[in-house]
């Protein structure tokens, strides 16, 4: 038998299918129409306001613009206006002496306000709170901490998106060392709005005091620029650099008041003075793109040799604490004198307000301006190799450069190639350093811009250095000197996403090196080009990361190998190298833990101590936030389709302080390091505590037989539960004795074996043995059971221990075997405290095997119909009398009468406490055996014995379902069983079981309720005038058929019936063309029910015996595309016997159709074919569902590749050639079952789409 099962229901019904398009497009109609009704609300206006406050700190007097508090109002729907601010209150210590009062307006106390993109300029990129727009306060008083402050009238239109205001205060000069001043606490109410908006509650914390102290402000040259050579036309030529620490307090420098002052030497001409001077501000000690212009700038002297110079500035603050640069830098003109030099140092006139000035700045050294210099430009790339989804910085051009002047890189290109496209990568990079060696660590990022896949690409400024907004990523700057290796890296990003196999490489030439292109200033180039090789994208390693230990613990006091978390990386696509872990723990005592933090790994769930791999070496528990970094030696390979756990785990003191935590918080995927991969999942945070020692209850376990045969296995001496509380724990091993006297060694076979178990029912195949077999010695032996790592038992949990053995075959009969009480100190713990009342096991008499009589009881010969399920086939009685009895086989062997085809899903057997077959209660045994021939030897060997208990009587049920095709008159039967074929492991067997009784496969009632007549004047009753067709087959029922399918009657209904045929049944040509019910277009022919009505064409009837000259029973139509509709259901077309010509149907239908619960016999098995599409080109689409073809060379037969065929629920059988044979035609079949076919079950003359 062939069975096609694809998972996929076909869909049909192109009719239908139209009808809910035109639905939809009526319902989009309506919805537009009351759309246009009702009209559309408008937008709400909702206000969200947030705030950061200040944070604790010393400032210097003097200090202007400390930032106190920032406020950030997002607005969406229409524009608010705020029309003022009140409610601040002020806190500290501070008095009206403190506050600068000399700015207007007074108090020394403002507001400003930002639009977004002030808000960037003015606190992003220099570090103060700005000089926005400022906003007004209600009165000039300054009355000391305590005041309430109102901003108003402001009347300030925010439209929609965001703003920012600021809180600041100025500090007097001869404010007092010591005071403080803050902002309390407040709400969204402090922002008062005109109209109605929604404002979304929010409370915003007081800040921290600010501290006024004596800040010392030392200024001192930090790497000012030695002499040099440089070009001519390059911008922003640094001069000068001085570096700001502030020390004491936070300080801050020109209080927006006169810039410092600098002293300019050197000899040049107005030629070479156009380019002005400019201070730009950094935050660390290199200049480029990122750094922000002070102020505006200031003019050099037309020619000079010495002359002093005040520049522009605004007030910037250097935090206590920190180091901040200043440069002093001046463009260079293209058309500046070859010879001209100058050189900068700063004037010690400028002394910041309210600080004390150390200034040993130095004069910077001379910079002489040159003509054309030489620059080499050398470009090398990687190797042809892989590179792996997910990496990011790819190295793909490294560029060179050696230059004889000082110049400076504001633009760079190279050419990416490969077939890469958008979504392979996502951006290029340009990097900087003096190493020849790439390292995003090291080397300095100057630009990162969106991949492309065209040409040349070019890393290029948008903006210039000192630029408003200090956005990174929108200029480069990168300053050349001579005698120092540069080296120009670009890499790119590859995403998670990219297709493996695509390529990417990137080559530098002449097309990248001219002077409009990579550097901007003048001067002879030299062009190494270099073109690189493929790079191909290769699958990542996919790792998944999992937290499986997210429940809290009490961990008791002196615990060992506690385990505070797990972490599972499960690997995919290809293997992976772990390289490290980072886990954050917060602890309330360190002290509690001993010996520090392990990581162990394992490649499976469950750790073991003593084989597991430690990771690194234990991190000391030094303080109550600690960041553990755990890195193994060498990286720790996990193979795809694999997963590896970690586990951290501790030891705790005993005198740990009860109460006391140790928290794991979630580690996030950039805290677990490989070599590669792309990592995914959510960990989750943990919490344990400090708590007593556990407490273990002990208790032994009853039930077990005290009479056991000789011989038997798996015998049953103890049970043990032990059950935690408190807190989890580790059981290191159990000590059990047998009882004096009473038995000898040679009683017991196999020695004594220990199991865990985690239910009180013993199951030698699912539980765990607990260390190994100890040999029996004799009576008064001390058993002691040692697990090869610690059992952990976690908090609430009971599991349970049995211990077994085997008794010898001819252990001495009346012997006994008994274990003594375990006490409470035989079963030990890494920890716990142990209770409990454990008794002495039962005493097993040992007893001659049992005897079982073996007798067969029903059913009795009968009749089952095919297709039915869980038929009792052999019940089988076995009575005990003695000990238990353990059986462990049972054969049984089939008769002859049936086929294995008859047989659905093979032979089961059953244990049963009765007769009476229970599949929901009764126990299944061994394993289903597939019905492969007749007769068949049924051998159940059970991986589990079932126990027989004394006294009692148990039943075996041989079961089976029968086939839905299973054939009709056929017997199956089960011969009577030897009691050889009954196997116990040690029993006395009697009886003569009979065999089984003789079951007649009958087939199934049919059911002929089906289709009532559907009473409607467009539907035709076959039985009723005009036509009267005989329903008992007696009167030639042909003339009428044929005269019902040329009618305008689309729809004919053939009651329940034998309809007598003696010629064809013929749909007419279509009369007119795509006109329904015009004769072979739209016809429906549908019967009450499959089994009841039958078209039964005469025994060897004229026209249809001749194989040679094949003839129709029913006929549908052929060659036009345009019989749409054509459908057949619930009938029976019988073509009789004698009929060796005879096609039963040949079905056609164009764009829709359906032949569904249809059988097509034949009498004797004769004819050419049962349902042929074969003849006609531009058949479909149609669906054919729940037919059955019994008989014929050929059951189905289709052709021509032009349209295409649904097929579902199919069964053929008996066909002496094939049942399904295929020309070219596409089809999709669903659920096909043959039996019988004489040559194949499915063939097709070519090779199609299936």
């Amino acid at each position: 038998m062939t069975t096609f099962l694809p998972n996929d229901r076909p869909r049909f019904g192109l009719n239908n299918r139209l009808k809910s398009l035109l639905s939809g497009v009526a319902l989009w109609g309506l919805l537009g129409l009351m759309s246009g009704i009702v009209g559309v609300e408008a937008s709400a206006q909702t206000i969200t306001i947030t705030g950061t406050p200040q944070t604790a700190a010393n400032v210097s007097r003097g200090f202007r613009n400390r930032l106190l508090y920032l406020f950030r109002v997002d607005v969406s729907g229409p524009a608010a206006i705020l029309t003022g601010l009140t409610g601040f209150t002020t806190t500290g210590t501070y008095t009206s002496s403190d506050l600068n009062a000399s700015v207007s307006p007074t108090r020394g106390l403002r507001v400003y306000y930002y639009p977004a993109s002030a808000y960037a300029s003015n606190l992003n990129s220099i570090e103060t709170a700005g000089s926005g727009n400022t906003a007004s306060v209600t009165d000039n008083s300054i009355t000391g901490a305590g005041e309430t402050l109102t901003f108003a009238p402001l009347n300030l239109t925010l439209a929609t998106g965001t703003h920012y205001f600021t809180v600041v205060a100025d500090l007097a000069d001869a404010a007092t060392v010591g005071r403080t001043i803050g902002l309390a606490g407040l709400t969204e109410a402090a922002f008062q709005f005109s109209g109605s908006p929604t404002v979304n509650p929010a409370t915003f914390p007081a800040t921290g005091l600010q501290t006024i102290g004596s800040g010392t402000l030392t200024i001192r040259s930090n790497g000012t620029p030695g002499a040099a050579n440089v070009e001519r036309g390059i911008t922003n030529l640094p001069l000068y650099r001085f570096a700001l620490t502030a020390t004491g307090a936070a300080t801050s420098f020109c209080n927006s008041t006169a810039g410092p002052a600098v002293v300019v030497a050197g000899t040049y001409s107005a030629a070479s003075a156009a380019g002005n001077l400019r201070m730009v501000y950094s935050v660390d000690s290199t200049l480029d793109a990122y750094d922000q212009q002070l102020g505006g700038a200031t003019t050099l002297p037309a020619t000079t040799s010495t002359s002093t110079v005040n520049l522009n500035s605004v007030s910037i603050t250097i935090p206590e604490g920190t180091t901040r640069y200043v440069f002093i830098t001046t463009n260079i003109p293209a058309g500046a004198v070859v010879g001209d030099n100058l050189s900068l140092r700063l004037s010690t006139a400028t002394v910041p307000i309210g600080t004390t000035l150390v200034n040993n700045a130095t004069t910077g050294g001379l910079q002489t301006l040159v003509g054309a210099s030489p620059l080499t430009l050398t470009g090398t790339a990687p190797v042809a190799g892989t590179v792996l989804q997910g990496v990011s910085d790819v190295l793909l051009t490294r560029v060179q450069a050696d230059v004889s002047a000082t110049t400076v890189l504001t633009q760079f290109q190279f050419t990416p190639g490969g077939t890469y496209t958008v979504n392979d990568v996502s951006s290029f990079k340009l990097y900087y350093s003096t190493s020849p060696v790439f390292s995003p660590a090291s080397a300095r990022l100057l630009k990162t811009q969106t991949a492309t896949t065209a040409g040349l690409f070019t890393f290029t400024s948008s903006a210039s250095l000192g630029q408003t907004v200090p956005t990174p990523n929108t200029a480069i700057y990168q300053l050349l000197t001579p005698g120092v290796p540069h080296y120009f890296f670009v890499t790119t990003d590859i995403k998670p996403t990219a297709t493996p196999g695509k390529t990417i490489k990137g080559s530098y030439s002449s097309a990248n090196g001219s002077a409009t292109a990579t550097l901007l200033a003048g001067g002879t180039r030299t062009i190494n080009a270099v073109t690189a090789s493929d790079l191909e994208i290769a699958t990542n390693a996919q790792i998944a990361l999992s937290s499986p230990l997210p429940a809290a613990l009490n961990l008791p006091q002196g615990s060992s190998n506690a385990v505070l978390y797990q972490l599972q990386t499960s690997v995919t696509s290809t293997n992976a190298q772990f390289t490290g872990l980072t886990l954050s723990v917060t602890v309330t005592n360190p002290a509690d833990i001993a010996g520090g933090y392990r990581l162990y790994y394992s490649t499976d769930a469950s750790l073991d101590t003593g084989i597991d791999p430690l990771i690194g070496s234990a991190i000391s528990a030094t303080a109550t936030s600690q960041a553990l970094l755990f890195q193994p030696a060498t990286p720790i390979p996990i193979a795809a389709g694999l997963s590896g756990y970690f586990f951290l785990v501790v030891n705790t003191i005993p005198e740990a302080v009860l109460g006391n935590q140790i928290r794991i918080n979630a580690p996030s995927l950039t805290d677990v390091s490989f070599s590669s991969g792309i990592l995914t999942g959510t960990l989750t945070a943990v919490t344990h505590t400090n708590s007593g020692p556990p407490n273990v209850v002990l208790n032994s376990l009853g039930g077990f037989p005290t009479e056991v045969a000789k011989g038997t296995r798996q015998v049953l001496l103890y049970g043990l539960s032990v059950a935690v509380s408190g807190a989890g724990t580790q059981l290191t091993g159990i000590t059990l004795r047998t009882a004096t006297g009473g038995f000898s060694a040679a009683d017991i076979s196999g020695g004594y074996r220990l199991y865990r178990s985690a239910d009180n029912q013993f199951d030698v195949l699912l539980d765990t043995p607990v260390g190994e077999a100890i040999a029996a010695t004799g009576s008064g032996q001390t058993l002691v059971f040692t697990p090869a790592s610690p059992i952990s038992i976690a908090l609430g949990e009971t599991i349970y221990f049995f211990l077994v053995t085997d008794l010898a075959s001819n252990a001495t009969v009346g012997n006994h075997v008994q274990i003594q009480p375990v006490g409470l100190a035989d079963v030990t713990f890494t920890l716990s405290i142990n209770s409990g009342t454990p008794t002495a096991g039962p005493a097993i008499t040992i007893v001659d095997p049992p005897a079982i009589n073996v007798t067969a009881v029903g059913p009795t010969s009968g009749t089952i119909v095919a297709g039915a399920t869980d038929v009792v086939l052999y019940g089988l009685q076995m009575a005990v009398s003695g000990a238990y009895a353990n059986l462990k086989r049972a054969s049984f062997r089939t008769g002859t009468g049936f086929r294995p085809a008859d047989i659905n899903g093979g032979y089961r057997l059953y244990y049963s406490a009765d007769a009476v077959f229970q599949p929901a209660t009764d126990v299944p045994l061994g394993t289903l055996i597939s019905a492969s021939n007749t007769p068949q030897r049924l051998d159940f060997d059970l991986n589990l014995p079932i126990r027989l208990e004394p006294s009692t009587t148990g039943y075996l049920l041989l079961v089976t379902n029968l086939s839905a095709f299973a054939t009709a008159g056929h017997t199956v039967s089960i011969a009577a069983p030897l009691l050889s074929d009954i196997q116990f492991e040690t029993a006395t067997l009697t009886g003569n079981p009979a065999t089984g009784g003789v079951f007649t496969v009958a087939a199934p009632a049919p059911d002929l309720t089906g289709f009532p007549f559907p009473n409607h004047p467009k539907v035709l009753n076959i039985t009723q005038p005009p036509y009267n067709a005989d329903p008992t087959g007696v009167v030639d029922a042909t003339a009428a058929f044929n005269a019902a399918v040329a009618s305008s009657m689309s729809f004919v209904y053939i009651p329940n019936g034998t309809y007598r045929l003696t010629d064809a049944i013929t749909w007419q040509p279509t009369l007119v063309p795509d006109v329904r019910g015009r004769g072979g277009s739209g016809i429906q022919l549908w019967g009450q029910s499959r089994d009841g009505v039958i078209l039964k064409l005469d025994n060897n009837a004229p026209g249809f015996g001749d194989p040679a000259n094949p003839k129709p029973l029913i006929f549908t139509g052929e060659d036009q595309p345009n019989r749409f509709g054509n459908s057949i259901a619930n009938l029976t077309i019988h073509t009789g016997t004698g009929n060796a010509g005879a096609i039963a149907l040949r079905y056609y239908a164009n764009n829709f159709g359906m032949l569904d619960n249809v059988l097509i016999k034949s009498g004797d098995g004769q004819g050419i074919i049962g349902l042929d599409q074969s003849y006609s080109r531009a058949n479909g689409p149609n669906f054919v569902k729940n037919l059955t073809i019994d008989g014929f060379n050929v059951g189905i037969k289709t052709d021509f590749a032009l349209e295409s065929n649904v097929f579902e629920h199919i069964t053929l059988k008996n066909q002496t050639q094939y049942g399904f044979y295929n020309g070219k035609q596409v089809l999709s079949i669903r659920d096909l079952k043959t039996t019988g076919q004489g040559e194949l079950p499915f063939t097709m003359s070519r090779v199609m789409s299936y």
